[in-house]
């Protein structure tokens, strides 16, 4: 281990960009699957495919 001390915060900082990355990606996926989920649900509901407005 003590070998790759000298290249520590260099790895350290790939490391940092390639999780943000990640996170970046995820979050976006998540927000693209919600919309997708909440345009369905709004769609169905407009069409009154489901007629629950009228319950709530």
């Amino acid at each position: 281990m003590s070998a790759l001390q000298p290249s520590a915060p260099r790895h350290t900082f790939s490391d940092l960009v390639v999780k943000v990355g990640l996170a970046i990606l995820v979050g976006m996926g998540a927000i693209i699957v919600v919309g997708a989920l909440v345009l369905a649900v709004v769609s169905i509901f407009s069409t009154g495919a489901i007629d629950l407005p009228h319950m709530l």
